[in-house]
């Protein structure tokens, strides 16, 4: 698998799910954050399914190793970032608002985690 195809995937990963973000955002405020939860673990989810492919096509080709270190290396700063958040501002105790602000931090952190990686790749490319 070229690195190219690598990208695309990972570029076709975070396009359907902002589309599915999009087209299914609830219209009552009160459900944002359960909402956003739930996309996050989706966005994860669907993350671990791009590793799984790229740690498959990494015994045939190079450039998958290549596209998997980046990628892991990459969600390993997010999860590192995540815990430090929440043991420096110790989640055990987090309020309802504490908690639906710190669920749009990781979410945002994770999405621009993953348009970093792809950018990353893109770098590797050239």
């Amino acid at each position: 698998m070229k690195l190219k195809n690598q990208i695309e995937l990972l570029n076709d990963t975070l396009k359907s799910h902002d589309e599915k973000v999009n087209e299914h955002f609830p219209t009552d405020e009160s459900q944002v954050p359960a909402y956003a939860k739930g996309q996050y673990m989706d966005l994860l989810s669907m993350l671990q399914e791009v590793a799984k492919a790229f740690e498959f096509t990494a015994k045939f080709h190079k450039n998958s190793v290549k596209a998997l270190d980046i990628l892991i290396t990459n969600l390993n700063k997010h999860y590192e970032t995540v815990n430090e958040i929440m043991d420096k501002t110790n989640y055990k105790t987090w309020t309802k608002v504490q908690d639906e602000h710190y669920t749009g931090v990781f979410y945002y952190n994770l999405h621009k985690t993953v348009e970093e990686t792809i950018k990353e790749m893109k770098e590797v490319q050239k």
